[in-house]
């Protein structure tokens, strides 16, 4: 009598199918290359934008962008923008001239009103403006009523030109303006320091408008312009 017999598997896997190990190792490679390309892609961004940081920006030059929609002897209406709605006096400036614009009068959601303090040239409806947060620029410093110098300050670099007021004090105040800005910047704050009989002086560092350029041109966020403050301490002691 035959004796019935059961076919059983022995476990190995058919030849279309690789073994368990070797997906392993495929999956590992993937992971590896995904990995790297993605090192690769950080390193790149990093050096992109470190030097973006590096390189001098230049928020001096005018950009003319906010049109005037009416102007009489003591107010002017801007279209809103933004920076026109906030509080304190500001400059505006156009291609024919300046002025020094100060409380907001009235606003909607378009436009807004301000006191019209003073001008330096003709201004007209329609006549598209730079709205500056310096304030006191160009022949608008008149107005601070100070007596202001140029002076330059001797640095390793070159002379560096700065702002200079006298005061009865022997304690200096030394100003240094902003990342992208210029000299122009301290005048805002002269009046009342000059007020408390404090000298002033505010100065420029390397690659400013007017001021010798670092050997790369390159800002470096204090870490060589610090030598420029330095001379300008020195020039106050002296």
């Amino acid at each position: 009598m035959s004796i019935p017999t059961t076919n059983i598997s022995s476990g190995t896997p058919s030849a279309s199918r690789p073994p368990r190990n070797r997906l392993i190792v495929i999956v590992g490679i993937v992971l590896l290359v995904l990995i790297l390309l993605g090192g690769v892609a950080l390193l790149g961004a990093s050096i992109y934008f470190s030097n973006m940081i590096l390189q001098v920006p230049d928020f001096t030059t005018p950009v003319y962008d906010t049109p005037v929609l009416a102007v009489s002897d003591t107010t002017v209406t801007l279209k809103r923008m933004g920076d026109d709605m906030h509080p304190g006096e500001f400059e505006i400036e156009w291609s024919a001239g300046q002025a020094l614009v100060g409380s907001i009068l009235s606003s909607d959601t378009t436009s807004v009103t301000r006191k019209l303090l003073l001008k330096t040239g003709p201004l007209t409806k329609d006549t598209s403006i730079f709205w500056t947060r310096y304030v006191y620029t160009g022949e608008i410093t008149s107005s601070l009523g100070l007596t202001i110098s140029n002076v330059q300050v001797p640095d390793p670099l070159g002379a560096m030109p700065a702002y200079y007021v006298p005061g009865k004090l022997s304690t200096w105040a030394i100003l240094v303006h902003g990342r992208g800005a210029s000299r122009d910047e301290a005048l805002r704050v002269f009046v009342p320091l000059a007020h408390l009989g404090l000298p002033l002086l505010s100065i420029s560092y390397r690659n400013d408008p007017g001021a010798p350029h670092s050997p790369d041109s390159a800002g470096h966020l204090g870490d060589s312009e610090w030598q420029d403050l330095e001379a300008a301490v020195k020039y106050a002691l002296a």
